[in-house]
């Protein structure tokens, strides 16, 4: 299904101002740790990696901080995130995992 295919028999007209928007797909994934075992983190509830960085990752949230009640105690929970363009720098393996579970735009 296209952009804007959603709309298109309710609102033409907002359909096809949404399909001009320009975007890229993005992965977020999920990782959980023992926080006994990890150093300090930064203040907040995450970061943002800068593009002149040239880093596959973009931002990482820690969801531990930002939605308390979602991690269990004694956990820290990340959710780093990048453009799916990126897949290329990732192993052959979690390309195909991740294209087994990715829905065509």
């Amino acid at each position: 299904m296209g952009r804007g295919a959603l709309l298109a028999g309710v609102d033409p007209a907002l359909a096809e101002d949404l399909a001009a928007i320009p975007y890229s797909s993005s992965i977020t994934i999920n990782l959980v740790y023992d926080e006994s075992k990890l150093g300090p983190l930064p203040d907040g509830f995450g970061f943002l990696v800068p593009a002149s960085e040239g880093r596959a990752m973009l931002a990482c949230t820690f969801v531990h901080r930002k939605f308390l009640g979602r991690t269990p105690p004694g956990k820290a929970s990340f959710a780093p995130s990048s453009a799916a363009s990126a897949m290329r720098h990732c192993s052959p393996s979690l390309t195909k995992s991740y294209s087994q579970l990715s829905v065509a735009s």
